[in-house]
């Protein structure tokens, strides 16, 4: 949910995250921004940055990729978090790897409708 309208640099966004019965919000900002190229937001509560980038195939597509990146470290209520709720920072990532996958099949499929 963008808090402000047409994201651009600097946007703040309302995230809803799910796992099974549990919700949480947490708020991002959009800290790089290059039309047709990258798209990096980063979370608050943990300081990790999630990056889309977009990049032209040989055969005229377009490969999306999207990573999480934690160049500072988890703060300490995330990784106290994970490790309590989740079970630990394996199985969190290997879920989140798995949402990754789920995330790229349903913007490729967005697209590809037109």
């Amino acid at each position: 949910v963008a808090l402000g309208g047409r994201t651009t640099a600097g946007t703040w966004a309302l995230n809803i995250n799910k796992r099974g019965p549990i919700f949480w919000p947490t708020t991002s900002r959009v800290v790089e921004f290059e039309p047709g190229r990258r798209f990096a937001n980063r979370i608050t509560e943990n300081t990790t940055i999630w990056v889309f980038e977009l990049e032209p195939t040989a055969d005229g597509g377009t490969r999306l990729t999207e990573r999480r990146e934690v160049p500072n470290g988890l703060t300490f209520i995330s990784t106290f978090l994970t490790d309590k709720l989740f079970g630990g920072q394996p199985s969190f990532t290997k879920e989140m790897d798995r949402g990754v996958s789920t995330s790229l099949k349903r913007i490729k499929a967005l697209v590809e409708q037109g």
